[in-house]
């Protein structure tokens, strides 16, 4: 078992070669990790709560009553409850499941946000929590559950999904799963996750500090200057400063060794 903070950096240093905890496809993420086809689509980002009795349906509930959430480091719960309104002081990050489950269950958060599966488990095996139901989600785009390899196995990755592209809905899967909760509402829908890695755009002051610090990681002066040299247009792309174009063009190539990825950065983030 590891830590969900701990899935892309253990990958990397080499303690394990595949990431199947259900890691949901983000921008961020397809930057340091190839991820398969999608497995199932979540209606909505965490599209499910745990909660103890407190009359809770949504994250509007939490934040106008002034109670704590708890997920897990690394989870995009964070974001999802910041762009809320949900104070940072009053989302709690743990390290796992159980100690999520515990975070719960002894008062100290009066709710807790996870994947649908991983809530649906827990609240089934534990009666003293239970699933927050009805329950409105957050606003968002349906979230894609996917496995996650290095970035220099790619071949691995096409072999999975030629393989997934037969099996993902068949009736032997299907049965496979269902007892898991999974059904035919769950299978993804036609969105890929080259489109989803791609969809790189900012929407909200905590979408543009990480586009900020993402800039700034790889090499540029500082945050604050990556913001001024940034913009996003309608169509999702990132646009550049050609000068900063063409820093993390070169950049791109000499981490990767790979100018295949150049030619993505030239296709899907345009120069201003």
């Amino acid at each position: 078992m590891t830590e969900w903070g701990s899935l892309i950096p253990g990958l990397q240093a080499g303690r394990f070669d595949i990431i199947t905890g259900g890691m949901y496809i983000l921008p961020e993420r397809c930057r340091n990790v190839v991820f398969t086809e999608r497995l199932l689509s979540l209606p909505k980002p965490c599209s499910c709560r745990m909660a103890i009795p407190k009359d809770l349906h949504s994250f509007d509930d939490i934040r106008d009553k002034g109670l704590t959430l708890v997920t897990t480091a690394g989870s995009d719960t964070v974001t999802n409850a910041k762009d809320a309104g949900i104070p940072e002081d009053r989302v709690m990050q743990v390290a796992g499941q159980a100690e999520f489950l515990q975070t719960v269950k002894v008062g100290r958060a009066a709710a807790g946000s996870l994947n649908y599966f991983t809530v649906k488990e827990l609240a089934d095996k534990d009666d003293s929590v239970e699933m927050a139901d009805p329950f409105t989600p957050p606003a968002g785009k349906a979230g894609y559950p996917s496995l996650a390899f290095l970035p220099n196995q790619q071949a691995a990755v096409d072999a999975f999904n030629e393989v997934l592209n037969t099996y993902i809905g068949s009736d032997e899967m299907m049965q496979s799963v269902g007892k898991y909760g999974y059904t035919k509402i769950n299978l993804p829908d036609g969105t890929k996750t080259a489109d989803l890695c791609r969809r790189w755009r900012p929407s909200n002051r905590a979408g543009q500090e990480s586009c900020q610090t993402w800039c700034a990681s790889v090499g540029h002066t500082t945050a604050r200057d990556c913001s001024l040299s940034t913009n996003h247009g309608d169509d999702g792309n990132v646009r550049l400063h050609p000068k900063i174009a063409e820093f993390l063009r070169i950049t791109c190539i000499s981490r990767t060794k790979h100018h295949s990825c150049a030619a993505t950065l030239t296709k899907h983030a345009q120069v201003a």
